[in-house]
This record gives structure tokens, sequence and C-alpha cells, in this order.
């Protein structure tokens, strides 16, 4: 394992080791991960959560403001491009004083602001290797906070709504309970440390900027995690060892199966 905090933003996304962010579209299909990897996605989408989190953090990728309301004009992209091209953050500058207001929602915040003060390195790169696969592992932890003897993983989250259903479906839909799950076997494996479970600091995107605190310890997220994780693994390696396997949906005809509120929910919509 490596432990290297002053690994830059470009040399971090550049290294081959599996990470959450790519390898989670191992659970799609190995074609849709093998494309990600030959075809990495710069988007504006996640340009605002960047600069929250760089701001909130006191750390991060630099930021290059763009002086424009949209990136519609030639120039526009230009400026965007280019800033991509040198690792940086691109924001507009309508953009960045909403950011400001949800960092300092986010420090405003007496619990948020707790975590983020603990002991503990922020923008942690860890790297490891799987001891049942062999898979090189690494992760980028945004506070990795010593908990008397545990190292609890914190991650800033920047979303549209902080409520708890709505962060549930977040955990759900963009595997946040993988992504913990990777950061305790990296602190594990990695670090030979006793991990926590993961927590994430929320924070809205729009105004007033609500905060709000999770942590992902109920046991059923513990084990979706560990079981993600375990799938994403395992496929790595056998695409490591068998690179002409076939690499996209499962072959043959599948009988497609309704969930099981599927009749239920109907019935009622026809028969209200």
């Amino acid at each position: 394992m490596s432990d290297t905090a002053t690994m830059t933003e470009a040399e971090y996304h550049a290294h081959p080791a599996l990470s959450y962010s790519v390898g989670k579209l191992l659970l799609r299909s190995p074609q849709h991960y093998l494309h990600r990897l030959a075809n990495r996605e710069e988007t504006t989408e996640f340009d605002i959560g960047h600069v929250i989190h760089g701001l909130a953090l006191g750390i991060g990728a630099d930021v290059v403001e763009i002086p424009h309301d949209s990136y519609r004009t030639k120039e526009a992209r230009a400026l965007r491009d280019a800033a991509y091209a040198e690792g940086k953050v691109p924001i507009k500058t309508a953009d960045l004083q909403p950011a400001r207001d949800a960092a300092e929602a986010v420090l405003a915040h007496p619990t948020a602001r707790g975590w983020l003060e603990r002991e503990g390195p922020v923008e942690q790169s860890l790297f490891a290797e799987d001891p049942a696969t062999g898979v090189a592992i690494r992760g980028k932890i945004d506070k990795l906070a010593t908990v008397r003897d545990r190292l609890v993983p914190v991650d800033l989250k920047s979303l549209a709504d902080a409520r708890p259903a709505k962060v549930f479906a977040s955990v759900r839909d963009y595997d946040y309970d993988l992504q913990a799950a990777m950061y305790r076997h990296l602190i594990a494996v990695g670090l030979g440390g006793n991990p926590g479970p993961g927590v994430l600091i929320a924070v809205e995107k729009q105004p007033p900027y609500g905060v709000a605190c999770y942590q992902l310890a109920h046991e059923d997220f513990i084990a979706s995690g560990d079981l993600k994780l375990r799938t994403i693994l395992a496929r790595a390696a056998a695409l490591r060892d068998d690179p002409d396997a076939w690499r996209g949906y499962p072959l043959g005809t599948h009988v497609l199966t309704p969930p099981a509120y599927y009749l239920t929910d109907l019935e009622e919509r026809l028969n209200p």
C-alpha cells in the first residue's frame, strides 16, 4: 500500500488501480467499465460539487472561474476545456457564489463541521491490493476522521435534497454504499486500521443550502456495500484473467420479471 497525500488530482485519476467512481460500472457490465476507462468523461454536472468540496475542505483541484453565464459560446467552451485539460475545475461566474454559500453552510453546521475538524487528514489518497483477487484498488477519502480507535471515512455530497428519503435514493442510485465499503476495505487492508461505517455530509445545492449528516451504519447498507465490492473485484479479476471473455450484458434471452409491487400498484392506479 502507498499513502500518497501529495499526489495531484491528475496523477490520482490517471492511476490504473480500480476506484469506486469507475469500478461501479462493473455492476452494469465490463463493457461499460472499459468504455469509461478509454473515454474519461468531463462533465459540468459535478463541477459545482468539486468546488464546494474544495472550499469546505480547504483543499482540492484548482478552480478556474469562467466569466460567462453559460457554455453556449465558443469562447466559454474553449476556456472550460482548457481548464479540464490542465486538471482544473471550471466554474461559471454565476455558479461560484452559490458554491461558496453551500460550503459556508457546511462549515456553519455544527455536526458537519465537527466531523471535518476531527483529527485526521483530508483528501486522503489510499492504495492497496485486494488479498482475495490481487486487484489493485484506490480511493480518495474527503476526511479520514479518527474516532477513538476507529478510522471513519467521511464524504461530502452535494445533493438536490438532503432529507433522509432523498439521501437513501442517492445511496441506492449512485452506489454510495459501495463507495463506503471500498473505503473501509482500503483502511483495513491498506492501513491496517479499524474502519468505522462511512459518514455522508449532505449539502443541498440550492438556497437555503440545507445540511444533514448520515452514517451508513445500518447492517443492510454494510451488507449491500460489501456485496457490491466483492462483485466488482471478482469481475475486475475475471476481466484481467480472461480479456477475451464476453463483456456486455449476459447472453441469451431472459424472462423479464416485474417487481413484486407491480400488479398491486397497477390495481391501485386503475381502481382509485
